[in-house]
């Protein structure tokens, strides 16, 4: 199919807050062609009145696979400082490799490093493995639920020591598509830790497409996460949301 390169002209951001679990789920290209396949989105602020702001959001994401399994690699870094202070400053580079074993279950493994300024994370590594189960599989309706375990190292800033936990990755993600122009599929996550089931996160996202023209779409992101036990100064539940075009350039279909 080849690489197609999606360029957002318009990004709106309201409130700050990027979740510390990133939704891989919605970056799965539900495509049936095996090959490549990705886009790169990129959006740029420059305000000047009273006061400057500056902001860009980039999102490289490809996606390789074969008829028995797959690899994903998606990234994502925001910015944005206005007035003197800091409004966002978050990075995330995510890679996932899955293998099928049957029609209606995979075995997956992935890795995650993330920086976020806001949420005092100066370095967040996560490894887990675990299954994937497939219970709805039409052409208009996809459904999964994952299980697995999830290894997590967390260096907070101003701390000296890294805090090193197990945790319990559970997920259910849709896709549905109603017609071919809209698409609409979100996630829901749940991940508390093996030792201590009250420190958990639950974190979601919908995300919904509409194709304007062939090439031309409109989206629509909410995201939003609860932490039980944030770290100190770092408020519980975040949200954030995202509106914007997309323009695809290069060979289509």
């Amino acid at each position: 199919m080849g690489f197609l390169f999606r360029i957002s002209f318009l990004y709106l951001f309201f409130n700050n807050g990027f979740g510390q679990i990133i939704n891989i789920e919605n970056k799965r290209i539900h495509e049936n062609k095996l090959g490549w396949a990705g886009n790169v989105n990129l959006a740029f602020n420059f305000v000047q009145n009273q006061n400057r702001l500056f902001s860009y959001n980039i999102t490289p994401h490809a996606q390789w696979k074969d008829s028995i399994q797959a690899i994903l690699a998606y990234g994502v870094s925001e910015y944005s400082r206005g007035s003197n202070a800091t409004f966002q400053n978050a990075h995330v580079i995510h890679l996932r490799y899955w293998r099928k074993w049957n029609k209606l279950c995979k075995w997956e493994m992935y890795n995650q490093f993330q920086f976020n300024e806001l949420l005092k994370l100066r370095l967040r590594y996560l490894a887990g493995t675990g299954m994937r189960f497939k219970f709805q599989d039409s052409k208009k309706l996809k459904l999964y639920f994952g299980s697995g375990y999830m290894y997590e190292l967390e260096r907070l800033q101003n701390e000296y020591s890294d805090d090193h936990n197990n945790r319990w990755a559970n997920y259910f993600s849709w896709h549905n598509e109603p017609n071919e122009a809209l698409t609409i599929s979100g996630s829901f996550y749940y991940q508390p830790r093996f030792d201590r089931f009250r420190d958990y996160r639950l974190s979601s996202q919908v995300l919904i497409v509409n194709q304007l023209r062939k090439r031309l779409d409109i989206r629509f992101i909410f995201n939003q996460l609860y932490d039980n036990e944030p770290p100190e100064g770092v408020r519980k539940h975040n949200f954030n949301s995202s509106l914007g075009f997309g323009w695809k350039l290069g060979k289509l279909g």
